[in-house]
C-alpha cells in the first residue's frame, strides 16, 4: 500500500478500512485533517513526520463523513 491507496480509501473506502490505515512508510497509525471549506485534506504520520496535502476536493470523502475534521487512525495491533 502506498499514499494513493491511502487517498483512495480516504475517499471511498469502509468506516473499517479507514479506521485500520497505517503509514506505508513505518506501519505506524496516520493524522488526517479535512477543511472542506477550502476543499484540502493533509495527511501526516507523525512518527517519521510524513506530511502530505491536497487540495481541490470535488467531493467529500469518506473520512470527513465517518470521523468529521480530524482523525486519527488506529491499525490492528495497536
Amino acid at each position: 500500500m502506498d499514499w494513493y491507496d491511502i487517498d483512495d480509501i480516504l475517499s471511498d473506502g469502509t468506516k473499517e478500512e479507514i479506521e485500520n490505515l497505517k503509514c506505508p512508510v513505518c506501519q505506524n497509525s496516520i493524522y488526517v485533517r479535512v477543511n472542506m471549506e477550502y476543499r484540502a485534506l493533509e495527511k501526516r504520520c507523525e512518527e517519521c513526520g510524513i506530511i502530505e496535502k491536497a487540495h481541490g476536493l470535488f467531493e467529500v470523502p469518506n473520512v470527513y463523513t465517518f470521523f468529521g475534521e480530524e482523525f486519527h487512525s488506529s491499525p490492528k495491533g495497536e
